[in-house]
């Protein structure tokens, strides 16, 4: 379970509509090691799939 990456997951899902609409944008993750960037991105990897009501 991830806590406090809230906000980043909201820029993340608004990225992604904007993307749906045909909107282009830029993703960066960067962090120390051992931050919890892959498991960020572990975890929003499945976004697309939840927004569209598969999860």
């Amino acid at each position: 379970m991830m806590y406090g990456r809230a906000e980043e997951a909201a820029v993340v899902a608004r990225l992604l509509d904007d993307a749906r609409a045909g909107r282009s944008g830029t993703l960066v993750v960067r962090g120390e090691a051992g931050i919890g960037k892959s498991l960020f991105l572990d975890r929003i990897g499945g976004l697309p799939e939840r927004q569209r009501g598969r999860a």
